[in-house]
């Protein structure tokens, strides 16, 4: 198994999160401008930890990274 392109794969997904967030922060503040509700427009957007499945897609990437860094070591070391 490559556990490489598994890790791009979450970093990938884990990116995909965290911008649908950002995306829908500025949605709402363009719905709230058009209702002209008198409140403060200007968006808040998510910490990147703010969203627990940016933080485990992440954390899953580094994890896997590492061990395929460990396995490739080992495998050139027993040559």
């Amino acid at each position: 198994m490559d556990y490489k392109a598994i890790s791009f794969i979450s970093l990938i997904v884990a990116g995909f999160f965290f911008t649908v967030e950002r995306v829908s922060a500025v949605i709402a503040r363009g719905i709230a401008a058009q209702g002209k509700s008198g409140f403060d427009l200007t968006p808040s957007y998510p910490g990147i930890f703010d969203n627990l499945f940016v933080v485990f897609f992440i954390l899953l990437a580094v994890i896997l990274l590492i061990y395929d860094y460990i396995l490739k070591n080992k495998k050139n070391d027993s040559k």
